[in-house]
């Protein structure tokens, strides 16, 4: 078994899992309800001259994170709309 499977968040960069096996890979994508984007490999040099190891990256979008960012940037447009009222109002009372 090798432990060379990364798990990156697509929405965020984040690095969900790292250095983990492909079965616990999918185990994981599979509990958070994930899909795999973008499969992608990379070969660096190891620990020694003549090693090469190459290191998986799976990209994946989670739901629950995709959920939470639109709910973040609602609250966002929220405050945004607040703040600008209130400037708004504040200029009219001060002129």
């Amino acid at each position: 078994m090798e432990l060379n499977i990364d798990v990156v968040c697509n929405s965020t960069g984040e690095v969900l899992k790292e250095g983990v096996s492909f079965e616990s890979a999918i185990a994981f994508i599979t509990e958070k309800e994930g899909k795999i984007v973008n499969d992608y490999f990379e070969k660096v040099d190891g620990s020694s001259i003549d090693d090469e190891v190459e290191i998986r990256t799976l990209w994946v979008t989670i739901p629950e994170t995709v959920k939470a960012l639109k709910k973040q940037e609602e609250n966002w447009e929220g405050t945004k709309k607040f703040w600008n009222n209130w400037q708004k109002q504040r200029t009219q009372i001060i002129w």
